[in-house]
């Protein structure tokens, strides 16, 4: 009887031994698996004509090939004249990378006018597009209007575009490149403004690249109480 008492605490013991605690970053890591979440970054830029008269949409193919290397990154780029506009997605943490990166390449090379920010997510569940894809939107079949629009309202249908655009995408789903060429012309001319409508978005009011990276990445100066009063009080003499 005693040594089946005894059988018994031992299996307790077994039971209510503590068991290894996951460290905080094997927790956090997990968490971050488990939710993958991508960055949404549509803006437009406009080029010199020089550049457009060239074939801007294998320009702009050779160049971002490096982006979807190594950024991952996916997403769509429309060509319309000296214009593009391109809504890029990837994982945040190449996400401030890439735009640097960006920002050096409109700074060296003397091709770019401007370029200027019109929408930025960062939680979003999933990508719009599972590879990266460029192509030139003939102007003249353009016709959606937006400059009437309230400045937001603007932003958003251009961003809106851009999700019809890739839901039509998903619907060719034999992954024939042509049909899928198609079909983002097609409803590219449809859903998102060209010449004069698209530059209607670039107003005063409108982020440049720069401005982005300053406001988000940048941390803002630290001002000492003593720097706000006038007149100064005078620097400390020992």
């Amino acid at each position: 009887m005693n040594t089946h008492h005894h059988h018994n605490v031992d299996f307790i013991d077994q039971a209510y031994q503590e068991k290894p605690r996951a460290d905080l970053f094997s927790i956090v890591k997990k968490l971050r698996d488990m939710h993958t979440a991508h960055t949404r970054f549509l803006y437009i830029a406009e080029v010199k004509e020089r550049a457009a008269k060239g074939n801007l949409e294998k320009d702009l193919t050779n160049y971002y090939l490096s982006y979807q290397e190594k950024f991952g990154m996916t997403g769509l780029c429309l060509v319309m004249g000296n214009l593009y506009i391109h809504l890029t997605e990837c994982e945040p943490e190449y996400f401030r990378d890439m735009v640097e990166t960006l920002k050096e390449e409109v700074k060296s090379n003397n091709i770019y006018k401007g370029v200027w920010v019109i929408h930025y997510t960062e939680e979003n569940a999933e990508r719009l597009y599972d590879s990266w894809i460029c192509k030139s939107i003939s102007m003249s079949g353009t016709s959606k209007q937006i400059k009437n629009l309230e400045e937001h309202e603007r932003y958003w249908t251009i961003y809106e575009g851009f999700i019809k655009i890739s839901d039509k995408v998903k619907e060719e789903q034999d992954d024939d490149k042509n049909k899928i060429g198609m079909s983002i012309k097609q409803n590219a001319s449809d859903l998102i403004p060209a010449g004069e409508e698209l530059l209607s978005i670039t107003t005063e009011n409108e982020m440049s690249l720069e401005e982005f990276i300053e406001f988000y990445f940048v941390p803002p100066d630290i001002i000492l109480e003593g720097e706000r009063c006038w007149p100064a009080e005078p620097d400390l003499t020992y």
